[in-house]
Parts: structure tokens; sequence; C-alpha cells
């Protein structure tokens, strides 16, 4: 399988908001360290206890889309990664000088 992604371009103030929601949005322990779930079945990342439960309107899509629009990046929240990639794709035809978002679907991750 290929792996989708986007690239953002994004200035020193998104990213300081987009740090900032991400923390937001997991679980802390009492010591204040994030609550690690499980680690990634690729070894490539982990999983962490978010704040809030997971349901069909609040999954990975939506708080991704939350995420992004958080960064300052004009996106509707969707529960759907094709839909989240089409926001991208058209953010990006609509404004060609709009720097926040290139989005490459279907495109591998070089490994």
């Amino acid at each position: 399988d290929e792996i989708s992604y986007a690239i953002l371009e994004i200035d020193a103030q998104q990213m300081s908001a987009l740090l900032d929601s991400i923390r937001s949005s997991i679980s802390y322990d009492r010591s204040g360290n994030p609550i690690l779930l499980a680690n990634s079945p690729s070894g490539q990342g982990s999983f962490y206890q978010a704040v809030g439960k997971f349901s069909i309107s609040n999954n990975c899509n939506a708080w991704t889309s939350t995420q992004l629009k958080h960064a300052g990046c004009p996106i509707h929240k969707t529960t759907s990664a094709s839909n989240v990639f089409k926001q991208l794709q058209k953010i990006r035809k609509t404004n060609p000088e709009h720097d926040i978002i290139n989005a490459q679907k279907d495109r591998p991750i070089a490994q």
C-alpha cells in the first residue's frame, strides 16, 4: 500500500498553533506525560490516549482536519481521508499563492 501525504508549509506562528492544538488533544498522566497506548505495527509511530471519544463522526480524519484548521488551513471538518485530500487540492487550485498546503495524493513516501 502507498501512503498518501500532504506537505504543509507553515510559519512559526502556525506551527505553534498546530502544536498547541495537538497537545491539547492528548491525555496526560499525573506526571504530565502523554499516555501511550501502543506503538504502531510499522514501528514508525505511536498511539496516545486522546481527549474525547472516538465515534463515526469523530475519527482520525476529523481530528486531522481539525488540527489543520488550527494551523490556519481553510479546511472543513471531515471524517473521510479522501475528503481531506480533496479539500487540500481544491485550496491549492483556487489559491495558487496559498503556501500553506501542497497536496500530494497517492504519492509514496520514499523509503
